[in-house]
C-alpha cells in the first residue's frame, strides 16, 4: 500500500489546557518544526527522536499550546533590584527638581529584572501524559496519510495499466513498422545496386548492424518489465516507497524516450507520448508518497 506525506493531527489534554498539533507536507527527507513553550524546551530532543521514528520523512510541523495549568510557575520580586532603582530614580527626581510620582510601585514594577521568573517545572506524571497525547496525535495524522495513501494508489496503478495497454498497441503495430523500414532499404538498394561496386558480405553485415540498431523490441520488454515491477512494490506491504517508485518511473521514460527517438514511425510516436504524459502525472503523485 502507498502513504502520502501529507496529513495532520491534533489532540488535547484535560479539555483543551494543552492543544497538541502536528501537519505534514512532502519533502525529500525529514524535516521537522517544533514550537513548543519553555517549560517543555528541555523535551525538544525527545520530541524530535518520536516524531522522526514515528514519521520517517515529510516536512513536519509540531506545536504544543499550553492554555492551563500543567507546570508549577513562581515569580518573584527581586527586592535588592526595587531598592536599587529606587534610589536612582529618587536622586534623579531630586537633582531635576522632577515632581516624584504618586505609584512608586507601578514604576518599578515595570522595570527590566524587577520580576524574575523561576524555572517552570513539570511533573512526571504530567510529561508521560503528554508523550501520550503527541502519539494520538500521530496516530491521526497517519490515519490521514493512509486514506491519502489509498486514493494516490488508485490513481498511480490506474495509470501503469494505462501505459501497459498502450505499450500493448505500440507492440502491434512494431511488425508493420519492421516490415516498412525493409521495403525503404529494398527500395533504395535497387536505385544504387547496379550504379556502384560493393563487397556484398560487408554490405549484408552494415545491414544487419542498421536494422539491430533500429530494433525497439528491447526497449517494449524492459519498459514491460519496469511496468510489472512497478505494481509489485505498489502491492507489497512496504509503507516507505516512494523514492523507490520515483527512480523506477524514471527509468521507465528514459526507455520511452528511447523507444521514440528510434521509431521513426508516426503512430508509434505518438504513443510514446501518451505515455510519457502519463508517466510525468505519476512522477507528480509520487513527489507525495512517503
Amino acid at each position: 500500500m502507498l502513504k502520502s506525506m501529507t496529513g495532520f493531527g491534533t489532540a488535547t489534554i484535560n479539555s483543551s489546557q494543552c492543544v497538541i498539533s502536528i501537519k505534514s507536507l512532502n519533502s525529500k527527507s525529514l524535516d521537522i518544526t517544533t514550537r513548543i513553550p519553555l517549560l517543555l524546551r528541555e523535551k525538544d530532543i525527545e520530541i524530535r527522536n518520536l516524531i522522526a521514528e514515528k514519521l520517517e520523512r515529510g516536512k513536519i510541523d509540531f506545536s504544543i499550546i499550553i492554555k492551563g495549568s500543567i507546570g508549577q510557575n513562581t515569580s518573584v520580586i527581586d527586592i535588592n533590584a526595587v531598592r536599587n532603582y529606587y534610589k536612582q530614580l529618587n536622586d534623579i527626581a531630586k537633582e531635576l527638581s522632577i515632581e516624584m510620582p504618586k505609584d512608586w510601585i507601578s514604576t518599578l514594577i515595570r522595570m527590566p529584572d524587577v520580576i524574575q521568573i523561576s524555572d517552570v517545572l513539570i511533573s512526571n506524571d504530567e510529561w508521560i501524559e503528554i508523550l501520550r497525547t503527541i502519539e494520538i496525535a500521530i496516530d491521526e495524522l497517519q490515519e490521514h496519510r493512509t486514506a491519502e495513501g489509498k486514493v494516490l494508489l488508485s490513481d498511480v496503478q490506474g495509470r501503469i495499466n494505462k501505459i501497459s495497454f498502450l505499450l500493448e498497441k505500440t507492440e502491434a503495430i512494431a511488425p508493420e513498422r519492421e516490415q516498412n523500414i525493409r521495403n525503404r532499404l529494398l527500395k533504395e538498394l535497387e536505385n544504387i545496386i547496379n550504379k556502384i561496386d560493393f563487397d556484398k558480405n560487408r554490405f549484408e553485415q552494415e545491414i544487419l548492424y542498421y536494422l539491430e540498431k533500429q530494433d525497439i523490441s528491447e526497449e517494449l520488454t524492459r519498459t514491460k518489465y519496469h511496468c510489472d515491477y512497478f505494481t509489485e512494490i505498489l502491492n507489497n506491504k512496504d509503507t516507505s516507497k516512494g523514492k523507490k517508485l520515483l527512480f523506477l518511473s524514471q527509468e521507465l521514460l528514459r526507455e520511452i524516450n528511447t523507444l521514440s527517438v528510434k521509431s521513426a514511425h508516426f503512430e508509434i510516436q505518438k504513443l510514446s507520448i501518451n505515455i510519457k504524459e502519463e508517466i510525468e502525472k505519476i512522477k507528480e503523485q509520487l513527489a507525495n508518497v512517503l
